[in-house]
C-alpha cells in the first residue's frame, strides 16, 4: 500500500514537473517568438521611417532645384528682352515718352526698328527668345487718311524694320494717330498706348 501511494505520488509529481517543463518550454518558445515579431516590426518602422526621411530629404532637393532653375529661366529671359531695342521713329525722330510727336514736313515716315547688337550674333537664339513676337502686330494705326503704303512683315535680321507706314499730302493741322500694345509700350517706355503725330 505503501508504496502504491509513493508510486502514485511520484507519478503525479513527475507528470506535474513535466506539465511544468513543456508549459515553460512553450512560453519560451513564444515569448521568443514574440520577441523576433516585435523585433522584425521595430526593423520595419525603423525602415519606413528612414525611407520617408530619404523621401522628404529628395522631394526638398527637386523643390529647391526647380527653384533655382526657375531663377535661372527668369534671369535669361530679362537678359533675352534687354538685348532688343526697339524705337517708333517718325521722319527719322524718335517718339518723346510722352507720346506726341510734331513733323513738318508732308510726307511722314511711320518706322517701328527693332535691333539686336551684332555681339549677340554667337548667341542669337538664345536672344530671339527675348523678341516681339509678330512686331508688327504691335502696332495699329488709328488714322488712315492720307495712308499710301502700309509695310508689316516680321524681319529676319538683325537691325531690321518689322513695321513702317507712309503719309503723303499732310497739312498742317493733320493728325495721325496709332496705338501700340502694353508690351511694346513697355519696349518703347511710353507713358501712353496711344501715339500722336501733328503736322505744323
Amino acid at each position: 500500500m505503501f508504496k502504491q501511494d509513493t508510486y502514485t505520488k511520484t507519478g503525479f509529481w513527475l507528470k506535474l514537473l513535466k506539465g511544468l517543463i513543456l508549459g515553460f518550454s512553450l512560453y519560451l518558445v513564444f515569448s521568443l517568438i514574440l520577441f523576433i515579431i516585435g523585433g522584425c516590426a521595430e526593423n520595419h518602422e525603423n525602415e519606413a521611417v528612414e525611407e520617408e526621411a530619404a523621401v522628404k530629404e529628395m522631394e526638398e532637393k527637386i523643390a529647391s532645384l526647380e527653384e533655382l532653375l526657375s531663377e535661372q529661366e527668369e534671369k535669361i529671359e530679362v537678359l533675352a528682352k534687354a538685348g532688343w531695342s526697339y524705337e517708333l521713329l517718325a521722319n527719322n525722330f524718335r517718339v518723346a515718352e510722352f507720346g506726341v510727336i510734331y513733323v513738318d514736313d508732308s510726307e511722314l515716315h511711320i518706322i517701328l526698328r527693332e535691333t539686336l547688337p551684332p555681339y549677340y550674333g554667337e548667341h542669337i537664339e538664345l536672344f530671339e527668345q527675348g523678341r516681339l513676337e509678330n512686331a508688327a502686330e504691335h502696332v495699329s494705326l488709328l488714322t488712315e487718311e492720307k495712308l499710301v503704303e502700309k509695310t508689316a512683315a516680321e524681319g529676319t535680321t538683325v537691325s531690321d524694320v518689322p513695321v513702317a507706314f507712309l503719309f503723303e499730302d499732310l497739312e498742317p493741322g493733320d493728325v495721325i494717330e496709332l496705338e501700340v500694345s502694353q508690351e511694346l509700350q513697355e519696349r518703347l517706355h511710353l507713358e501712353t498706348k496711344v501715339i500722336t503725330i501733328e503736322k505744323r
